[in-house]
């Protein structure tokens, strides 16, 4: 994930989209009582700034798998009109392992998703959290299975993945990619056949009471990992023009995830999502 600079009134569009979707999720989570926080640079932002990451351009938050699948729905009955909600069991066009609520109308791409089959819009990520196995030796095994069913299903849909190094390991990994993309296809290995497998992995404990809970969307998953305490009770803190719900223990999630979170980083170390299409669905036309 690169950076690029936004024209300042640009993402203040974006902005103010974000903070639309934000507003109705939140709202809909109070009237059906269901536990939504913010998570990653959406925590960042809010004890930080209490707003967004200055040249950020989206929305995390998070929920319990208890109450992901029901939020799933409510959006679908309640919100269907302006909104819609997106992850690969409900389309197989849709590749990614994060959740997506997205406003209807808008288009987001990234240089990343231009050529997949389908259009991305203007949206803010949902990630479930699980239970993590307490024997250390299963829960890289919990962890190590969920990463490599993301990795296939981002696979499934393109051969390209960015790497963390260069070299001849890159190019051996590229090649690697481009075999597993083609296999998947050949074989017709269906990415919600992919996507059961990963829920499927990442839910195997949570019907016992376990130490740890995390998100297996992320690659950092035992990284990241925290206590139920670390989350719950949730707190209410400034966002904008409203409060949203971030962890009990935030202070502590920020120092582990950022070490001196306070300090902004240097520009060559900033990271957002700027897209190559954007569209605002006001009639108005693509930004690019």
């Amino acid at each position: 994930m690169d950076y690029k600079q936004y024209e300042p009134e640009v993402l203040k569009r974006v902005h103010k989209v974000d903070l639309e979707l934000l507003e109705v999720l939140v709202n809909l989570c109070e009237k059906h009582d269901i536990p939504l926080f913010a998570v990653y640079g959406t925590i960042l932002g809010a004890i930080r700034h209490k707003s967004f990451i200055p040249w950020d351009d989206d929305v995390d938050v998070g929920v319990m798998r208890k109450d992901y699948d029901r939020l799933i729905s409510l959006v679908q009955e309640e919100l269907s009109d302006k909104y819609t909600v997106v992850n690969s069991a409900l389309d197989k066009n849709y590749i990614c392992t994060v959740t997506h609520f997205e406003k209807k109308g808008t288009r987001f791409v990234t240089s990343y998703n231009l050529k997949l089959k389908r259009e991305f819009g203007i949206c803010i990520d949902i990630f479930p959290f699980d239970n993590v196995a307490d024997d250390p030796k299963k829960a890289k095994r919990q962890a190590r299975s969920a990463w490599i069913w993301g990795r296939l299903l981002w696979l499934s849909g393109r051969p390209q993945a960015a790497f963390p190094f260069e070299g001849a390991k890159a190019t051996l990994s590229k090649i690697a990619c481009y075999i597993i993309h083609y296999t998947l296809k050949i074989l017709h290995i269906k990415s919600t056949w992919l996507y059961k497998n990963l829920v499927k992995t990442a839910s195997k404990y949570n019907s016992e009471k376990t130490q740890y809970i995390t998100c297996f969307d992320d690659q950092y998953a035992l990284k990241h990992k925290y206590t139920v305490e670390d989350i719950f009770p949730l707190r209410e803190v400034e966002f904008e023009h409203f409060k949203i719900k971030v962890p009990k223990q935030s202070e502590k999630i920020l120092t582990l995830t950022y070490g001196d979170y306070m300090t902004l980083p240097p520009v060559e170390k900033r990271r957002n999502h700027c897209p190559s299409i954007l569209d605002f669905g006001d009639g108005k036309g693509n930004i690019v």
